[in-house]
């Protein structure tokens, strides 16, 4: 790798999140957070922090993620970032489930190379890498003893990700430990931002969000971050959020409220979406991949997805997921379905991680659905403090968005 090349692509903005992420590491901070909101550029900053170190010191790498496809995902954006190198890989994906990409070294390559080790959090539980650098990516779902058992040789430690995300799914029982502000199963940046000698960088914008979408969002979050998304918007909808009131309904997947979510859906294609960068414009029409519907029950996606099988024009190529499926994905248009409708079925359907995971999805326009039991179930619900994140929101979309009404039948 030549000079210019290393200046050229490991260049840091100064006063940058990444500036300050890569001072604590090189500082010898143990333990640095970085929180981020959705479309905050959070593997982004894993890569270029991780080719910043690659290039600039021997260290030895390694890389964390919670499921071998993100695995897959940072290790192409830092070989994207390393770029030309010297040696026959600059990547090694060291986890054996984990897809290869192009150009990186796999779990059977022999060679004596420095290269940056991708792995998984599971594969660094079951053997803890000596490293000088790792990296945790999608930190908030992992928990911390997951974290704890695979940065056990660790030297230095960077933990990435969004606290607005759901956490990892605990399927043992956690009442023994209700009562500390530490615990096994809680999400491992949430414990390391108690540690005395642990830093928090919390990134200050979206690039996915608009501005009306980022300030709805803000009561999810311990700090205010700005909108830095180009601007997007579609021609016949004008805003980012419109709002669609369901008539109170026995089930939460009745023909009447899933007709109604497929049709806002299908209103998006072929609308025009039109985007404005310094560099100029464009526009095109959105087609059904372009569009995603989330809800909180398996059984509302198995009836939307009946439905769109029954409609033409490649109705069925639009995205339907619950929210715990649908993280970590993103759609120019997207239909929410309010975990409250005609009830919760669950503490976990309330939860403020799964509100926000339904509420960011999109990255021009935002169709909210609701009735208007919402505030009532919430009053109900046994963490009261999530709660009222979850109603802040949910006023701030109400307040900010076109409001329809599907008549009751």
């Amino acid at each position: 790798m030549t000079a210019a090349t290393i200046e050229e692509r490991t260049a840091v903005e100064a006063g940058s999140p990444l500036a300050a992420a890569l001072y604590e590491l090189y500082s010898g901070a143990p333990v640095t957070v970085v929180a981020a909101p959705p479309g905050g550029g959070k593997s982004d900053l894993v890569a270029r922090a991780v080719a910043h170190l690659f290039a600039h010191t021997d260290a030895t790498i390694t890389v964390a993620t919670a499921t071998n496809e993100q695995g897959t995902a940072i290790a192409e954006r830092i070989m994207a970032e390393i770029g030309a190198h010297e040696g026959p890989f600059a990547v090694r994906v060291a986890s054996g489930k984990m897809r290869v990409p192009e150009g990186a070294g796999s779990p059977k390559d022999k060679a004596k190379v420095r290269a940056v080790q991708v792995r998984t959090a599971a594969s660094c539980k079951a053997s803890p890498p000596a490293t000088d650098f790792l990296i945790f990516d999608e930190a908030y779902q992992i928990t911390f003893a997951d974290f704890a058992d695979g940065a056990d040789r660790a030297a230095q430690v960077l933990v990435v990700g969004d606290p607005g995300q759901i956490g990892p799914v605990v399927t043992v029982d956690t009442t023994a430990w209700a009562h500390l502000r530490q615990a096994p199963h809680m999400r491992a940046p949430d414990v390391l931002s108690q540690r005395e000698d642990a830093t928090i960088i919390n990134m200050p914008a979206t690039y996915r969000l608009g501005p009306v979408t980022a300030g709805v969002l803000h009561p999810l979050y311990g700090w205010e971050f700005e909108s830095r998304r180009p601007q997007r918007a579609l021609a016949q909808m004008p805003g980012e959020v419109r709002t669609l009131e369901l008539p109170v309904r026995e089930t939460p997947f009745d023909l009447v409220s899933m007709t109604a979510v497929v049709d806002a859906a299908l209103d998006y294609v072929g609308a025009t979406l039109r985007v404005q960068t310094s560099g100029g414009s464009r526009s095109r029409d959105l087609t059904p991949a372009d569009v995603a519907i989330v809800v909180s029950r398996r059984a509302q996606a198995s009836a939307i997805e009946a439905l769109l099988l029954e409609r033409a024009g490649g109705a069925e190529d639009i995205t339907v997921g619950t929210a715990d499926k649908l993280q970590g994905g993103q759609w120019h248009a997207v239909v929410a379905v309010d975990p409250t409708l005609a009830g919760a079925e669950s503490e976990h359907a309330l939860a403020s991680g799964r509100l926000c995971v339904m509420t960011s999805r999109h990255m021009t326009h935002l169709t909210w659905v609701y009735d208007d039991r919402w505030a009532a179930v919430l009053a109900g619900a046994p963490d009261a403090e999530d709660a009222a994140r979850g109603a802040a929101v949910r006023e701030g979309l109400l307040a900010a968005g076109e409001l329809r009404r599907v008549g009751a039948c």
